[in-house]
């Protein structure tokens, strides 16, 4: 059986001309991205992934395995996964989850009223998008939602929304 694959990251661009590369982080945060970092994966190979500086929305990386900028173009765009059974979670917080505990749950609204399920979480840089797959026909802000409101073990998630 196989793990399924997270994806936590993206090598984006080189950054100079001695191996450096430029980190697109999908975490939270960026210490929430390292803390993973002994879990690392790009194209299937280990690797590790050492911070030297902030430029931006990116991190400026390197890696012992790579020296140079034409090894930096051998991984542009590819994406740093994880095992999800490498994830880290506090189970003593019920209201902490991952969008991919979300995929599936169905919404309904305060009347009881069906939605639709989760289809996908987006994120177009202005914060988090439910997409659903019934006849709503727009996305639901994710900071809209109480996290009181998500029921993980009912997957059930209940939204402010008329319908």
């Amino acid at each position: 059986m196989r793990s399924e694959k997270v994806t936590i990251g993206k090598i984006v661009s080189p950054h100079g001309v001695k191996g450096l590369f430029k980190v697109l982080v999908y975490s939270e945060n960026e210490d929430s991205f390292f803390s993973h970092k002994s879990y690392f994966k790009v194209k299937n190979k280990k690797i590790d992934i050492i911070k030297k500086f902030n430029k931006g929305n990116f991190i400026v990386c390197e890696s012992a395995t790579i020296q140079s900028r034409e090894q930096v173009n051998e991984i542009i765009n590819e994406d740093i996964v994880i095992s999800a059974t490498d994830l880290k979670k506090n189970y003593n917080n019920k209201n902490e989850f991952f969008h991919r505990d979300l995929i599936g749950c169905k919404v309904i609204n305060f009347n009881s009223e069906d939605i639709g399920n989760v289809k996908a979480v987006h994120n177009f840089g202005a914060g988090d998008l439910l997409e659903l797959d019934g006849k709503y026909p727009y996305m639901i802000r994710f900071e809209q939602v109480k996290k009181e409101n998500i029921n993980l073990k009912k997957s059930i998630i209940k939204v402010d929304l008329k319908y």
